[in-house]
């Protein structure tokens, strides 16, 4: 489903792996669900054989789904911006909280998820 991210990303990777490639997938999708999880869900209940989903939500699934990675080539990055609103009713703990992303023991949280560093 190109109207959620993840289908949006999917696309650009299939684009990148080549038209040839892209139309035999395209060819043999079941079903297009709306979001991560449920694709995520699909491929552990057996009711899919494969599925593309977020790095993070790979790896908490992990016990339930073999994880094959993309190839870099064909790849595509999903960007998480944070930032702290100009008029934010609460600038200091959004303040805290984006230093909190950015410092060496958030970043090594993130990366125990799966996020790559910005």
């Amino acid at each position: 489903m190109p109207e959620v991210p993840i289908g949006t990303y999917t696309l650009q990777i299939l684009d990148k792996a080549g038209v040839d490639f892209k139309n035999k997938i395209l060819a043999n999708v079941a079903s297009r669900e709306p979001n991560v999880r449920q694709v995520l869900a699909k491929v552990s209940l057996g009711e899919a054989d494969a599925g593309i989903v977020y790095r993070t939500d790979a790896i908490a699934g992990k016990d339930q789904v073999e994880i094959i990675e993309i190839p870099a080539k064909v790849n595509v990055i999903a960007k998480f911006p944070v930032a702290v609103l100009a008029k934010a009713p609460q600038a200091r703990a959004a303040r805290a909280f984006v230093d909190l992303l950015l410092s060496a023991e958030g970043q090594k949280r993130l990366a125990a998820a799966g996020f790559i560093a910005p």
